[in-house]
Formats: C-alpha cells, sequence, structure tokens
C-alpha cells in the first residue's frame, strides 16, 4: 500500500534531527501518534532521499582506527600503497561546505597528538564544528583545559575519501563472491557509499581484486569512475543484482558514450539483467542521449539474439545508424548483420544466430531499402545471398531460418534482378537471382518466392512472369508447376502488357520461347488476365500476327481461338493515311451471337470481311478468319445449349443448328462437343409422358449439313448406345425431307459467296466404322444424284439404287403371285403408293 510520506515529512525531521531521538523511537511514535507504518529501511531511504543524516555512532570504530593509522609513522611499505591507492582515484570527491550540512553531526575533525583512541569515545554530539581548526577544543570533561597540540592534522576530505574506498571495496568483494546477504548488511549501514566509485581495483596490482577468478567469466567495460552496478551487470544474474538495485544503485557513463552498466550485461549476455535495467527504467532502450553506440548495435554486434528480442520488444528504433566498429561509416542494425553474417558465413555458430538475429529484425520493420553506407554498394539483399554464390548447391543446405528470411526480404520488395553467380548455364539471365531460384533451385525455393511476393509488388511480380515465361537451354520446368506459378503472380499484380528490359510483352516471349506442350494454356491464362493480342511492341508486331506466322495445325487453331476470341477492338491501324478501327459488333465478341451474325462473318462480301482487309495483313487473313468464324460459332452452340435448357427448341432453332454445324465440318473445324440437353432436345423435340403413338413415316434420306449434324450429335451420346445409322431402322421413312433442305437460299446466303463449299450428299453405311482400303473409290458410287421416275418421291439415290429401282419396279408390274414378298409387290396389294427409301437395307 503506498504511504503519505509528505503529510509526515515535518514531524520525522522535528523528531530525527531537533529532538535528537533514535531511528527506532522515531518509528515507535509515528505509529502511535499518527498510525504510520513503515519498516526501518523505508525510513532510511525516505530520509536519504530528503537530504537528512545523522551521525552513525557505528562508523566511530573505523574512523579511529583510521586516526590512529594516520596518526602513526607509517612504513615505507605502507606509504606506497597508500600513495598508489589515492593515485587511481581520477575522479575527485566534490568540495564539502561544512556550513550546508547543518543536520548533519559531524565527525572528528582534530585529533590532538597525545591522545589515546579511548580517550577520545564519547556519546554522539560530543564535537562541535568550528572554521578554525587551529582553536578546535573537544567538549569532554577532562579534556578541557589540554593544551591542544596541532603538529598533525588531517584533511578531513581525505579521511572520508580513504573511509569510502573501504567500505566500497567491502561491497565489492561480497559481489564478486555473489554474498547478497552481506552486500545486503553493508548497504544498510553504509547505503550512501553505494553509488561511489571503485577506481580500477581489478587492473592495479596492489589491489586484492587484481587478477580476481571472476575476471575469467566475464569481459567488461572500466574507467576509473564505475560503480558496484557497472561491474556486477557483467557478472551472471543473481540476488546481488536485486539488492543493488533495491538500494538504488546506479550507473555510470563510459567516457566513450555508452550507459557502463547495460553495455556489460549486453557485451556478456545477460538476458536476465538487460530485461530489468529496461524494465525499470535505469537505462535507456535507445542508449544514452548524443550517442550512436545505442544498446541494439551492440547485441547484434556481440551477436545476442536473445537479447535483440528484448532491447526490440521495448522499442528500440530499429533505423539508428552507428559508426561501424569494423570500417568507416555509419550503419543500421539489420547492415550490421549482415556484414557479420558475410564475413562469418563459414562459421556454423555465427551464422546461425546472425541469421536469428536477421529474422527477428526483418519481422520487426527494418527497412531493406536503406541506401549503403559510405564506401558500400550492395544492397541489403545482395549482401544476404552474397555468401550463397560461394557456396556449391547452395540451395540444398538453407536452413529453415534462412528460408523464411529469404520470404521475408521478397515480401519486403527486395530486388530479385540482383546479381548473382550461381549455376553456370547457356541462359543470357544466368546471372540474376530470380534465374538462379527459379530454374537452378528447388521447386520447393522457387514456389517460396513466388507465394511470398506480396499482392502490389507489379515489378517483381512482372519479372518474374517473364523469367518463367522464357526457358532455360540446359533445365526444364514441369508444365503443371509453370502453368501454377503463372496464375499466381498474375494474382500478384504482374502486368502482362508491360515488357521486360527488351520492350517485349509477355504475349511475345510466350509465342516464341515458350514449348508446345502448355503453350495454349499460358497463353489462355495470360488472355484472361488482360494480356491485350493487338498490343504492339517496340518493335510494331502483334502477338496474333506474330502466332499466325509461327504456328502450324493443328497448334495453329488453338493459338489463334484463344488470342482473337480476347480481342477487344481497340487498335489502330492507319491505312493511305486514314485511320482505320474495328467495328463494335465485331470485337469484342458478342458472347451470344445470333444465326445472321454468325453467317455474315462468313460472307465473302460482308463487313466483317471488309474490315479485315484493313485491319488485318493479307498473308494471315484467311487464317485470321477461320479463327474468327470458329469462335462465333462456338459461341452460338453454346448459346443454343442454354436455349435449349430453358425452353423447347423450335424447328427453325434445330435448322440453323444443323447448317451452322455443316458449315463449320465444310472448312474441318475441330468438332464441337454438343452439351446432353441440347443433344437430347434435337433428338427428342417433344419431350412429354404421354408420347402419340410413332408415325410409321419417318424422314427419309436428309441432306447435309442435317445428316451430318445427326452424326454429330449421336455421336456425343452414352457410349453405350449402338452404333450410329444413317436413318433409323423403322418400316417406312417420312416422304417429305427438312424444310430447310428444300428451302432456296437466298442471294445473299448463296453457297458460292460462302467461305463454306458446297456439300456433296452421300449414302455411307457406317459414318463410325473404320476405313478400309478402296473405300475412296467406293464413295463416287455412293453420291445421292438420281431420283426414280416409278416412285416420283424427289428422294435422292445412287446409281446402283436406282438400277435396283428400275429391276423392281418391272418385276413388280408383272408380278401375279399373292405371296410375293418383294417390297413393291407388297406395297401394291396394300394399296400403298410409297414405301419410302429402304435402299440401304436391300443393299447387296
Amino acid at each position: 500500500m503506498t504511504k503519505d510520506w509528505d503529510a509526515v515529512q515535518d514531524e520525522i525531521r522535528e523528531l530525527s534531527f531537533n529532538q535528537k531521538k533514535r531511528l527506532e523511537d522515531v518509528k515507535e511514535l509515528m505509529e502511535r501518534n499518527y498510525k504510520f507504518r513503515a519498516s526501518t529501511r523505508a525510513y532510511r531511504m525516505k530520509l536519504k532521499e530528503w537530504g537528512f543524516k545523522r551521525h552513525n555512532t557505528r562508523n566511530t570504530a573505523p574512523r579511529r582506527e583510521t586516526g590512529r593509522s594516520k596518526s602513526t609513522t607509517l612504513s615505507q611499505t605502507d606509504e606506497n600503497e597508500q600513495n598508489e591507492r589515492d593515485s587511481s582515484a581520477t575522479v575527485e570527491p566534490m568540495p564539502v561546505e561544512f556550513q550546508s550540512i547543518e543536520p548533519i553531526e559531524p565527525v572528528l575533525v582534530a585529533v590532538t597528538a597525545g591522545a589515546q583512541p579511548r580517550d577520545l569515545q564519547a556519546e554522539p554530539g560530543g564535537w562541535q564544528v568550528v572554521s578554525d581548526l587551529a582553536n578546535a577544543e573537544p567538549a569532554f570533561t577532562g579534556l578541557l583545559h589540554q593544551t591542544p597540540i596541532l603538529d598533525s592534522v588531517i584533511d578531513p576530505l581525505s579521511l572520508t575519501r580513504t573511509i569510502a574506498t573501504d567500505l566500497v571495496m567491502n561491497m565489492l568483494g561480497a559481489i564478486l563472491e555473489n554474498d547478497s546477504t552481506k552486500l545486503e548488511q553493508l548497504l544498510m549501514d553504509n547505503n550512501d557509499h553505494i553509488n561511489d566509485p571503485i577506481g580500477m581495483p581489478f587492473e592495479t596490482p596492489s589491489s586484492d581484486f587484481f587478477g580476481h577468478p571472476v575476471m575469467k567469466q566475464m569481459v567488461i567495460g572500466q574507467h576509473p569512475g564505475q560503480t558496484l552496478l557497472d561491474v556486477a551487470c557483467g557478472m551472471p544474474c543473481s540476488p546481488v543484482i536485486w539488492v543493488l538495485f533495491s538500494f538504488g544503485a546506479k550507473g555510470t557513463r563510459h567516457p566513450l558514450g555508452t550507459d557502463l552498466a547495460l553495455h556489460n550485461a549486453i557485451k556478456n549476455g545477460r538476458s536476465y539483467t538487460v530485461q530489468a535495467l529496461l524494465s525499470s527504467g535505469r537505462s535507456e532502450v535507445n542508449g544514452v542521449p548524443g550517442t550512436t553506440w545505442t544498446p541494439l548495435l551492440q547485441t547484434v554486434f556481440w551477436n545476442h539474439p536473445e537479447l535483440v528480442r528484448i532491447v526490440i520488444r521495448k522499442g528500440a528504433n530499429l533505423e539508428d545508424r552507428g559508426l561501424s566498429p569494423r570500417g568507416s561509416g555509419y550503419q543500421t542494425a539489420l547492415e550490421l548483420c549482415l556484414y557479420r553474417r558475410a564475413a562469418c558465413y563459414s562459421q556454423d555458430t555465427v551464422r546461425d544466430k546472425c541469421n536469428q538475429i536477421l529474422k527477428q529484425l526483418l519481422e520487426a520493420g527494418a527497412d531493406i531499402h536503406v541506401a549503403p553506407g559510405k564506401g558500400r554498394t550492395a544492397s541489403a539483399f545482395e549482401t544476404f545471398i552474397q555468401p550463397w554464390q560461394t557456396t556449391p548447391l547452395w540451395v540444398t543446405k538453407l536452413s529453415t531460418v534462412e528460408l523464411d528470411c529469404l520470404r521475408l526480404f521478397v515480401c519486403k520488395g527486395a530486388n530479385l534482378r540482383s546479381p548473382f553467380n550461381g549455376c553456370y548455364c547457356r541462359s543470357v539471365r544466368r546471372t540474376t537471382f530470380e534465374h538462379q531460384a527459379l530454374w537452378h533451385s528447388t521447386p520447393d525455393v522457387a514456389r517460396l518466392i513466388i507465394d511470398s511476393l506480396p499482392s502490389n509488388a507489379m515489378a517483381n511480380a512482372t519479372c518474374l512472369l517473364h523469367e518463367i515465361l522464357g526457358s532455360c537451354p540446359d533445365v526444364k520446368r514441369h508444365p503443371a508447376d509453370t502453368l501454377r506459378d503463372i496464375q499466381v503472380l498474375l494474382q500478384r499484380g504482374a502486368d502482362p502488357n508491360l515488357g521486360d528490359s527488351n520492350g517485349l510483352a509477355s504475349l511475345r516471349k510466350c509465342i516464341e520461347e515458350c514449348p508446345a506442350v502448355d503453350l495454349v494454356g499460358r497463353l489462355q491464362m495470360l488472355v484472361n488476365a488482360g494480356a491485350d493480342p493487338e498490343h504492339e511492341d517496340r518493335e510494331g508486331i502483334q502477338p496474333f500476327v506474330l502466332a499466325a506466322r509461327t504456328f502450324e495445325e493443328p497448334l495453329l487453331s488453338e493459338v489463334m481461338h484463344a488470342l482473337v476470341g480476347k480481342m477487344r477492338g481497340g487498335y489502330r491501324r492507319i491505312v493511305d493515311g486514314v485511320t482505320r478501327t474495328w467495328s463494335s459488333k465485331h470485337f469484342p465478341i458478342n458472347d451470344t451471337p445470333t444465326y445472321e451474325q454468325v453467317t455474315s462473318s462468313a460472307h465473302s462480301t460482308g463487313d466483317f470481311h471488309l474490315e479485315a482487309r484493313d485491319m488485318v495483313p493479307e498473308d494471315i487473313r484467311e487464317t485470321f478468319q477461320r479463327a474468327y468464324f470458329s469462335i462465333v460459332s462456338k459461341k452460338f452452340f453454346d448459346t443454343m445449349t442454354c436455349t435449349a435448357k430453358a425452353r423447347m427448341l423450335s424447328s427453325q432453332d434445330r435448322d440453323e443448328i444443323f447448317w451452322i454445324a455443316g458449315m463449320r465440318r465444310g472448312i474441318d473445324l475441330p468438332e464441337y462437343r454438343f452439351d446432353q440437353e441440347l443433344v437430347m432436345a434435337l433428338l427428342d423435340p417433344q419431350p412429354t409422358l404421354d408420347m402419340p403413338a410413332q408415325s410409321t413415316e419417318t424422314s427419309s434420306a436428309i441432306r447435309l449439313p442435317t445428316s451430318n449434324i445427326a452424326a454429330d450429335l449421336s455421336h456425343t451420346m452414352s457410349p453405350r448406345r449402338t452404333p450410329w445409322q444413317f436413318n433409323p431402322n423403322t418400316t417406312t421413312t417420312s416422304p417429305q425431307p427438312l424444310a430447310h433442305a428444300s428451302q432456296p437460299q437466298s442471294p445473299e446466303h448463296s453457297l458460292d459467296d460462302m467461305m463454306v463449299p458446297a456439300t456433296t450428299l452421300i449414302r455411307w453405311h457406317n459414318p463410325e466404322s473404320s476405313g478400309k482400303p478402296g473405300d475412296t473409290n467406293k464413295i463416287v458410287t455412293f453420291v445421292l444424284q438420281f431420283e426414280c421416275d416409278s416412285c416420283n418421291d424427289g428422294i435422292l439415290l445412287t446409281k446402283k439404287e436406282q438400277d435396283r429401282h428400275t429391276i423392281e419396279h418391272a418385276h413388280s408390274n408383272a408380278c401375279l403371285d399373292e405371296a410375293c414378298m418383294k417390297r413393291f409387290c407388297a406395297v401394291k396389294r396394300r394399296g400403298k403408293h410409297h414405301v419410302g427409301s429402304q435402299d440401304h437395307v436391300f443393299a447387296a
């Protein structure tokens, strides 16, 4: 409980100094009269704090011993030792004004030569302070009439200094012996000497502490004005430290400007002592004002990770610069740690401690972008990776802490293009750290660097993106790892349109250097992230133009599909002094194109073809148009798939799908994999629970592209279905063809004007069957170009089928057998006029 000492200060002064009462009596009276309870120790500390001091009778014996030793004749040896001790004290005592210590009862200041020590014993207060020492007289009875003999007068200041030194040496002995009980007793009796200077006892040969064994356990800084606390802080933490703290011990400032107590504790790695000094406010965490050798720099220099953690947690300034202890210029704690690590990297213990300190500094927010000190050019990151260049297989020897430090450097935006001479290769970028880390390290290290990039690290992310999109002649990266890394870099802010050091954008770099196995995947990622296929680089080359001139089928179609599909139409081209640009109805490509838009893109006189003549070089124009039609037709099928899921397709919708599919097949575009919903909608246009009786008359031979798309749709069905057949296996077929097959085409949609050539109709038994030798020659005989005059149903037949019709009609006209099962005979008996096209059934 906190006591109000200020309220009772006057009463304690009255009892202690005016009434001359003993401390025990003062304590008892204060407790009885004022209910004020405090320990004797508390009273002593408060009296010292207020500046009150009384004569201590227990100190008369040492003073008499000193007086006696001074009055007697000293031997030559004793005089030399005394002179040596006096000369070792470089801090002179403050001049004493006797009148200024009125409350303090004076010690004996005059001693007669003939007096014996036992005659000088008296009660406190038995001597008076006079201004004239020659006329000083003792006040004791029996000595008043003695004639004073002043042949030998002792300087009171020298006497006081000698006494204090003896007491402090006793205290120092207790500290070195780690005897806290003895030290506490000495301090209770002589608390006013706790901060007296102790001189240089460990350096003086005549001192009792010269060559003391404890000095072999610590290394401390010394100066003549050092105190007990300065020495104790260099020793292992023990109760002695807490005793000194409790009695108000203070350290000193070294002539070089450091807090000596804190300096000794840091130098010897005394973590508990450092924490106690900083916690109690006895030492400043950023050092003595005016000095640059701060505690943080000291902890880093002496390589104590635990002390670095304590100092940082107490709020040390990480960016304070101090004079470099190993060279010229000033250094921060981070720079000092990095240079120490680089110099001693081959020493495992030193390297591990430096790595721990480095990690703590980086996690605490040390700036890695500070300008190098005077006479240095390497950045902090370059100094960090410097030792790895001389270590064979450096990546396999990195510790966990070093990997954490590398991650922190990357997070803080370190320049990954820093010079680094690692594994030799034939790449022109082999001398950069990013190339060595991505191509010549382990996948874990490469992934660590990429994953550690901050979300706004556009510069580093873009550099790494160009490095990954490139290649190394001597090593390969797994395609899955590359695609994953590209995706992460784009998420971290890499700009796919920003050029590298040579001005080449990511798309061109990918087209020129990426392997074909994952080229399309990389291009798709880049364009999805905003890479512009129309962007001209420094040489005026557009990526889609370069791709059309570089690749061949089948890779060409995939690459152009990826590039043209993401064109935004913002490119402007000057033709004959006129600025040309794409119409908004063509680029960007609409996600839901109509049938008219798809077919118009194939029209040779349409707007798209006219604009392509101005915007696309002639040598790649056909490739470009083919890619554009492939994209819009695919988007049309996607739209129809969504429509089929929302409503029933109309007959016009189905006809449009059939026609677009035929156009795609006519120019050998890759087959479109129809969605199952669309397939069901096409094969079963009326999905109801109560199905009407199926008509015995269904469609006969269907014209292409209807027949072709039917094959595609059947092919996309489940593999458990029976093999596809051109006509369903029904008894009869419908005499009417599809509407769109018989409708005349408008002039603007004539096949002659289309990019898709006219389609030849043929009949083939099983399109899914594998080819056989001679099939090419047989195709001629299966062309549907003849009609049966007797049937007169408009259905096209092959030449062989027409001949069979003629023979069977002739037999039917002459046959009188009622049981004849020939097809035309049976139809005639049932009164049918048409049997449909079942020639594939009767084919030989």
